[in-house]
């Protein structure tokens, strides 16, 4: 992964008079773009897919990716003006500093390019996890095995929330994460551990996790214990996300992105996070700018939690998994401070654990098939099935829970979607088949079933158009509750929807 490194010279400019934007010994800018340049050593200049300027510094035996220009300031631009008052004993200039950054940037863009990657990477068959310790050190695993191992080769990226790993130790269990995700059934907690594993694979799409459960339960714990066993950040569970450029953001600063305590999502906001899960990518306006985009791509692994916080939406509910919490007694509460010592105590061996998981999977990946057929979000159930054996996991065990999950994700997917409960209500309690009606014809004949509330709500479609997109978003759904669903684009944009054949309708399709 070597690449030339790019040769630092800034050129003087004009001469200035004494005293002139220099220091306070009256020293010219040109001299200190010199000084600026000499604190640069081998420093490699280099470019990612959109076009952002990065720069490799090789310092203390390891390697340090800085963005040139990052948002919200510059460590790299910190760095420079640091070194450059230890050596000078005073500050640099500004506008010696931004000449720098200028060159640097340009030298950048005729730089190499390479793929950037937040905590988990995919490099040549292998993943590395970012340790997110000061020496830079990341695990490397391999098909069986994996080992810690310095200056890893593939360009990681630190935002400035990252937290460290533990070393992670061999011997330990998956069963040691039991405390701190106390779901209420077992399969619960083996799709919440074949989830964590799945995300240290780096395959998109990512099915979203949603922590579900009445109050009380210690959803928001939870959440947290499985955030922190491979991408531990400072205020890494956060509220929900207010519009698309907040979620942009996050995407940018972690690895697993972890929103806390929903109680509802907007259509704008499931289809955004039904984006960034999948690895579609969005761009919305950068503030300050005139119309410049900010561009989210690659996916990101997404929890949630509240109380039946994805369902809302038919398509949220279609790529989620949610897992069950059980409620915690009085007497078995106890202090958040004794939980974070027990946790930190046995982080190293889960962590080891979730590695081995992650190891077996690359390992049993290619002789991998999963039993019954594929279900919707496939990756999720070939990667999931081919980590059992590493994990200790019975064959088999993933993808059943997985089924029992999405027939009561399907379940109550379609009762919190008004379409898709108007649809199901409308072919079985009607005992009206849907046969090569358009969204016009069957607009008004679902307008007749539904009540005024529904009817009048922002989530009930006011037109035929939006009833058609409806309709898309809701077919995979009723298609798992057993319904047969047919859309004939070349006959007119018509629709057939008949109900599930007897014995059907348990959410496996």
């Amino acid at each position: 992964m070597a690449a030339p490194r790019n040769v630092v010279e800034f050129r003087p400019g004009p001469r200035r008079k004494k005293g002139e934007g220099g220091d306070s010994k009256g020293e010219g800018k040109p001299r200190q773009r010199s000084e600026i340049a000499a604190l640069l050593g081998d420093a490699e200049f280099w470019h990612d897919d959109l076009g952002g300027a990065y720069v490799t510094l090789h310092t203390d035996g390891h390697a340090e990716n800085w963005s040139i220009r990052a948002k919200g300031g510059s460590p790299f631009k910190n760095w420079l003006q640091l070194r450059f008052f230890d050596r000078a004993k005073h500050p640099p200039g500004a506008q010696a500093v931004e000449d720098a950054l200028r060159h640097c940037e340009a030298l950048a863009q005729r730089g190499p390019h390479y793929e950037t990657f937040i905590r988990v990477a995919v490099c040549g068959g292998l993943r590395y996890l970012d340790l997110g310790d000061e020496a830079r050190r990341a695990v490397e695993i391999a098909p069986h095995a994996w080992r810690v191992v310095e200056n890893p080769p593939v360009k990681f990226l630190r935002p400035r929330t990252t937290r460290p790993l533990p070393d992670p130790e061999r011997g330990g269990s998956v069963s040691l994460l039991r405390p701190f995700i106390r779901t209420k059934s077992e399969a619960d907690f083996q799709l919440a551990v074949a989830w964590l594993v799945y995300t240290l694979l780096g395959v998109p799409p990512y099915p979203v996790l949603v922590f579900g459960g009445e109050s009380g339960s210690a959803k928001t714990s939870a959440a947290r214990a499985a955030r922190n066993c491979t991408d531990p950040r400072h205020a890494g569970t956060r509220s929900p996300p207010a519009d698309e450029r907040s979620l942009a953001i996050a995407s940018r600063n972690a690895h697993i992105l972890s929103f806390d305590n929903l109680s509802s999502i907007d259509g704008e906001m499931s289809d955004a996070l039904c984006r960034l899960a999948y690895g579609e990518g969005f761009g919305t306006r950068e503030l300050h700018t005139d119309g410049e985009e900010f561009i989210v791509a690659g996916a990101r692994p997404i929890m949630l939690n509240g109380i039946a916080a994805a369902l809302g939406r038919a398509d949220l509910a279609d790529r989620s998994i949610t897992i069950n919490m059980a409620p915690i007694a009085r007497a078995e509460r106890q202090r958040d401070s004794i939980v974070a010592a027990r946790f930190l105590a046995a982080w190293p061996e889960i962590l080891g654990a979730l590695l081995d998981g992650a190891a077996g999977a690359l390992a049993d990946e290619p002789k991998t098939t999963v039993p019954g057929g594929y279900e919707r979000m496939a990756e999720f159930c070939h990667w999931g099935t081919a980590a059992e054996r590493g994990l200790g996991f019975e064959r088999g065990a993933v993808i059943d829970a997985y089924r029992a999950n999405r027939r009561v994700v399907v379940d109550v997917g379609i009762e919190n979607d008004p379409v898709a409960s108007a649809i199901r209500s409308y072919v079985l309690d009607h005992r009206r088949p849907v046969k090569g009606l358009s969204a016009s014809q069957l607009l008004p004949e679902l307008d007749a079933i539904v009540s005024d509330r529904v009817r009048h709500s922002r989530q009930w479609p006011s037109s035929a158009q939006k009833l058609g997109m409806a309709l898309m978003r809701v077919a995979g759904l009723l298609r798992a509750h057993g319904f047969t669903v047919e859309h004939f684009q070349s006959n007119g944009n018509r629709w057939d929807i008949l109900p599930p054949a007897a014995g059907e309708g348990s959410g496996d399709a």
